[in-house]
């Protein structure tokens, strides 16, 4: 129970992060154009590479190292001060190293929306969210983080207008991203008292997290520098569809990587107290519960784009949709991949087997860029990217066929697949029949949701009924509690 609360929370707090700029597309769509959000994404993706060189790998480490000290006071806040102690210094000079290259060297037309940029390096300087997923405790910071994703959402509709508004676009997701991260800090545990870092503790948090730097170094040249390659080949207006499309699977896809991100802690737990038998069986339930949710996202999307794309984005963004077409699979060896490399291959400290599985991805990724994206422009990037994350993918699979058994790990995955591929067909057509509004979308959104469902049923799927089990036991609960107000 404690786990799926764990991820609902998380699931709130991951989408909330990229649901500002999500919800208010329709609207900056039609007010910035291709080439302003293009100019965006540009700005933004340069900021993000001053973001993970100045983490080094503390993202992913620092939450795995705390679900290693938890269960100590003492040493939860020495590791707690030290990480943040090691943050501090490095985000910090990535800092002044942006603020000279970009605000004094730089010139540009752009040059105020890159400044407006720093600020997403600032809240990764006091991000802590790390903090608590590694505690698997999200509740104490998720509706101060909604209060201020509203107030931003707001800012955007008032003070946006015109389409030279991309630095005030900027200036307003950037305060935003800053001041949910710093309100975290007011949820710290008082179990967390100030301790001044120790010098050696702090090496060796370096060190370590160090070796989880390189492979996100390789995880992101397929997030961000096709970015900057589609960027010097083509131009910004393809940069702004690509980074638009990219943008609403990866919302999509955080309902599925989410569950990576929940249980990486718990599952490091299991492997340092060697509950292997828990450790193996965390395993196969995430990539069910993954590819239950994965496929039908994937065709899905495709079925319903045609509609979804005129209405949502307005004009300009025809050419979003094949990349749509492309892009959805993403969703699939995403969610494997997150289950593969960050559940397993991390928690158990293999680091140099899933740098070498990304590695390979991105420099597939980066030779398919170079060859498809002149000819195919965003299309091609597109391409590259879902050929990159299928490479990464199977290397990792190829590095735990020591620890998974490979029939027992896909024995669901071809029911999954048939039933999203027969739920795709009807509302492929739906989709081409009925006139774009949001409303048609909702309904083929809807009616391909009670087909895929009704599958499960008929196939008594047991993630399903897993989940109407435990909805049952909820509304039992709730039934109970109320019926005891009453007789009081």
């Amino acid at each position: 129970m404690k786990a799926i609360k764990n991820y609902l929370y998380n699931l709130i707090y991951q989408i909330l992060t990229i649901l500002l700029p999500i919800v208010t597309i329709p609207y900056v769509s039609r007010t910035l154009g291709p080439d302003g959000l293009g100019s965006f994404a540009l700005s933004n993706t340069y900021a993000q590479y001053f973001v993970l060189f100045g983490m080094i790998g503390l993202s992913i480490y620092s939450s795995r190292e705390i679900a290693y000290v938890r269960d100590d006071e003492s040493k939860l806040s020495k590791a707690f001060w030290e990480i943040n102690f090691i943050r501090v210094i490095t985000v910090g000079i990535a800092f002044i190293l942006y603020m000279v290259l970009f605000g004094l060297i730089l010139n540009s037309s752009n040059k105020i929306v890159y400044i407006m940029q720093s600020l997403v390096i600032l809240s990764s300087l006091v991000d802590i969210s790390w903090l608590f997923i590694g505690l698997e405790d999200f509740k104490r910071v998720i509706m101060k983080n909604i209060f201020v994703k509203l107030v931003g959402m707001v800012l955007i509709f008032c003070f946006v207008k015109h389409s030279s508004d991309v630095w005030l676009y900027a200036l307003i997701l950037g305060i935003t991203q800053l001041v949910g991260q710093a309100i975290m800090w007011f949820e710290i545990p008082k179990s967390i008292i100030f301790i001044f870092p120790n010098t050696r503790n702090t090496v060796r948090h370096l060190k370590e997290s160090i070796k989880m730097f390189l492979p996100q170094i390789a995880i992101n040249i397929y997030t961000m520098l096709d970015k900057v390659i589609l960027g010097a080949i083509t131009n910004t207006a393809q940069v702004g569809l690509y980074d638009n499309s990219q943008r609403i699977i990866k919302l999509i896809i955080t309902i599925v990587t989410t569950v990576a991100t929940v249980t990486m802690p718990k599952m490091a737990n299991f492997h340092k107290n060697k509950q292997y038998e828990e450790f193996q069986n965390y395993i196969y339930k995430s990539f069910s519960f993954v590819s239950f949710l994965a496929f039908p996202m994937t065709f899905g999307l495709i079925g319903v784009c045609k509609s979804f794309v005129p209405w949502f984005y307005g004009p300009g963004f025809e050419g979003i949709i094949p990349m749509f077409y492309i892009g959805s699979f993403l969703m699939i060896t995403l969610g494997w991949s997150s289950i593969l490399g960050i559940q397993v291959l991390l928690s158990i400290k293999r680091e140099k087997q899933f740098t070498i599985a990304v590695s390979y991805g991105a420099a597939i990724n980066i030779i398919l860029n170079l060859i498809l994206i002149k000819k195919f422009e965003g299309v091609g990037t597109t391409v590259s990217c879902v050929v990159a994350e299928f490479t990464g993918m199977f290397i990792m699979l190829f590095y735990l066929r020591d620890i998974i058994n490979f029939r027992k790990l896909f024995k669901p995955v071809g029911k999954y697949f048939i039933s999203s591929l027969v739920m795709c067909f009807p509302i492929w057509e739906l989709s081409s029949y009925f006139n774009s509004t949001a409303l048609n979308s909702f309904i083929i959104v809807l009616i391909g949701a009670i087909l895929y469902l009704t599958m499960m049923i008929i196939t008594r799927d047991a993630i399903l009924i897993y989940a109407l089990k435990l909805l049952k036991s909820r509304m039992r609960k709730s039934r109970e509690a109320y019926g005891k107000q009453i007789d009081m």
